[in-house]
């Protein structure tokens, strides 16, 4: 399978704020999990973790993880297969320190859902 690593402009504003070190073991931790991932699956690496965020969604389950770079860096991300097109997408959401984890992961699932749960409001609506 083809590997895609997309960013968010929210993702590369985290990212260069940190220093040329930081900013390094963010790139080389992504980097390893994608490795692992590609070689191993999703749930082989030991430094990334599955999100369990219901989405309140109908149809839609979370694909979302957060990858321990360093004691105190995380970074927030989803992981896709697309079978059809034969990729695996990684889409890369926030880099944060863990003292701001539930701020973060709160704030992120409420923008990233609000739309989603939007149009399924809607579609409710029409039925």
């Amino acid at each position: 399978m083809e590997t895609l690593i997309e960013s968010t402009k929210r993702f590369e504003k985290d990212l260069n704020k940190l220093d040329s070190l930081d900013k390094n073991l963010v790139i080389e931790a992504i980097n390893n999990c994608v490795i692992s991932v590609e070689k191993k699956g999703i749930y082989s690496s030991p430094k990334l973790v599955g999100l369990k965020i219901p989405s309140h969604v109908q149809g839609y389950e979370s694909s979302l993880y957060m990858l321990r770079v360093t004691q105190k860096k995380r970074v927030i991300l989803s992981i896709d297969e697309d079978p059809i097109f034969g990729q695996i997408i990684f889409t890369l959401f926030r880099v944060f320190t863990v003292d701001k984890i539930q701020e973060n992961i709160n704030g992120f699932v409420e923008s990233m859902y609000q739309d989603l749960r939007e149009e399924s409001e809607e579609a409710q609506l029409i039925t």
